[in-house]
């Protein structure tokens, strides 16, 4: 395996499944993967930042945020906005209306 790190703050993980792309750390609700480095630079530079999965506002109906011996766990799913990471994802240009601001 190896991690290729961009000036930008893009990284690349390449392994014998293949290769992960993704701004910041790489790990959590907050990772979004791109399908390439090419793709994660124009969607950054269409929104003007890095988007991260706080932004779905999703995380409350995320089994991934409640302990495994709560209600809210089994009543939940898990990774409950990674459709929505994969639209943002593959994004080339910016719409406001189902792509939210980000917050401060």
């Amino acid at each position: 395996m190896a991690i290729q790190d961009f000036p930008d703050g893009i990284h690349k993980d390449t392994h014998i499944y293949g290769d992960n792309v993704y701004y910041g750390h790489g790990q959590g609700c907050r990772t979004v993967w791109y399908p390439t480095v090419a793709q994660a630079r124009k969607v950054i530079k269409a929104l003007g930042y890095a988007p991260d999965g706080t932004q779905s506002g999703l995380c409350e109906q995320c089994s991934c945020h409640y302990s495994s011996f709560t209600e809210e766990y089994r009543k939940y799913p898990e990774f409950a906005c990674q459709e929505w990471k994969e639209s943002v994802a593959k994004r080339t240009e910016v719409n406001s209306v189902s792509l939210p601001q980000r917050v401060a």
